[in-house]
């Protein structure tokens, strides 16, 4: 049995659910570590493959480098939580600081 995974802020990871892992996806870690270890949950970005190239032009979605590893933009628009417990996670990369503080500022302007 492999050890939990507890996903950190900033990481990208794939993840699938117990169930189907066959199917899995990308997305970025968006809540802290606290968050986590209180709740058993985290809250992430989906990783969208196709994104919109309205949304691009706008900027309201963030490319992800290629040194990431995972080709596609963080869609900080559509956040979700996952339960770790329920959920395969496995880290990819770290997301740049640049990128990720576009990411907070975009979701800072949608709930502010």
């Amino acid at each position: 049995m492999r050890d939990l995974y507890f996903p950190q802020r900033q990481d990208i990871i794939w993840l699938a659910a117990k169930k189907s892992a066959d199917k899995k996806r990308a997305a970025v870690v968006i809540s802290n570590a606290g968050y986590c270890a209180y709740t058993g949950q985290v809250i992430c970005c989906p990783v969208v493959r196709q994104p919109n190239a309205q949304l691009l032009a706008d900027k309201m979605i963030v490319p992800l480098s290629a040194s990431s590893g995972i080709r596609g933009c963080a869609d900080p628009l559509r956040p979700f939580t996952i339960k770790v417990a329920d959920t395969h996670t496995w880290y990819v990369a770290q997301l740049g600081d640049d990128a990720f503080a576009q990411i907070l500022r975009l979701i800072h302007c949608i709930i502010a």
